[in-house]
């Protein structure tokens, strides 16, 4: 599976993501960073996607 995949399965699928229960297919990668296509400010950017969820919080 592609990084790009990867890490939006993490994201949508992780609680603590605020892109977590999201569609997919709605989500932008772009400079580093994974967000809504439609709400561009609902997002968060690779690093903060491969933390574990315990070191998440203080990014």
């Amino acid at each position: 599976m592609p990084l790009r995949e990867q890490a939006i399965k993490l994201t949508v699928e992780d609680e603590d993501s605020p892109l977590y229960g999201a569609d997919a297919d709605a989500i932008v990668v772009r400079a580093g960073r994974l967000h809504l296509e439609r709400n561009p400010a609902r997002g968060e950017s690779y690093r903060q996607t491969s933390l574990p969820r315990s070191r998440r919080r203080a990014c």
